[in-house]
């Protein structure tokens, strides 16, 4: 299969790139400023497609069966309300309509939870959206429109709603990246109450269920990415403490709740399951154990895009 990545370079879109071209022709869009870290070790196997070429002849010519579209500008807290959320949508129909004239069988994109109206109940695929942010909102206009122009040509369309993920390679400013990081610092660290309910899920569990909803055609529409299991905050924190050192200070209660944060995110993954027989398989202990080692190894490389 001939896969295309966009994104490629960022959390997601690189543990994507790594296990996707084990087995498939990957190719990878680039700008020349591109961070490549993330990808160095996979990079001599992938495809690399100058960004500033023309889209429509560059598949033209590379002919992918499917496009997994990771990228997305502005993920970090401090652009979650960027007026640039907006670029984000035309960037991808603009692709999409590409790939559309190009052939392309497939396309898979990657939403989020922030798509959702806040709830205490789970969320399936079918609850209410009503995002607040206007990251959320971009994901879900991005999702509405492509949906439909995807189906009016007669291409399978899949929306990877991902919940909250962590592993080797993300973002500093996550959560879970700056607790490891100030507790391997030994820092104490200000958190909020913490009796919000998350679910997370490690990046390699994430990128094995986006990669079978690109390879099955059975795959259409909107799939929850998440463990469809739910820790408090606290419960997270003190996992990552008692592991790191657990005589440091977790302050809880020393930070406001955001307002327009999930208070929770409880997941449901059936269809997930049903459609393409994904489960879980690295508890958080597990994944969080491979996380901080890698995040011992790795502290002062600049890693990040």
């Amino acid at each position: 299969m001939r896969i295309l990545i966009t994104g490629s370079t960022g959390f997601i879109g690189s543990h994507a790139a790594r296990l996707l071209s084990i087995d498939h022709t990957v190719g990878i869009l680039l700008r020349n400023t591109s961070n490549t870290s993330r990808i160095s070790d996979c990079l001599p196997r992938l495809i690399q497609l100058n960004d500033h070429n023309d889209l429509q002849t560059m598949l033209n010519n590379f002919q992918p069966d499917v496009i997994l579209h990771c990228g997305w500008e502005g993920v970090s807290k401090e652009y979650r309300e960027s007026y640039n959320q907006i670029n984000n949508i035309n960037n991808t129909l603009n692709l999409l309509d590409a790939a559309i004239r190009a052939g392309v069988k497939a396309f898979i994109g990657i939403g989020s939870q922030a798509e959702y109206a806040p709830s205490r109940e789970q969320l399936t695929e079918a609850s209410f959206t009503r995002p607040t942010t206007l990251y959320g909102a971009a994901k879900l206009a991005t999702y509405t429109m492509a949906e439909r122009m995807a189906a009016h040509a007669g291409m399978r369309f899949v929306w990877a709603r991902v919940f909250s993920v962590y592993g080797p390679y993300d973002h500093p400013d996550t959560l879970i990246s700056t607790l490891i990081t100030k507790l391997l610092g030994g820092d104490s660290v200000s958190l909020t109450s913490g009796e919000q309910l998350w679910d997370y899920l490690f990046v390699e569990d994430a990128v094995r269920a986006i990669s079978l909803l690109a390879k099955s055609e059975d795959a259409q529409g909107v799939f929850n990415i998440a463990s469809g299991m739910q820790k408090t905050i606290r419960e997270y924190a003190e996992a990552i403490c008692n592991i790191i050192n657990p005589a440091l200070s977790l302050k809880f209660g020393e930070l406001p709740q955001s307002p327009v944060q999930a208070y929770d995110l409880k997941a449901n993954v059936d269809r997930l399951r049903n459609v393409v027989g994904w489960e879980p398989t690295t508890s958080f202990t597990n994944g969080i154990n491979t996380t901080i080692a890698w995040h011992r190894s790795n502290e002062r490389r600049a890693l990040y895009v």
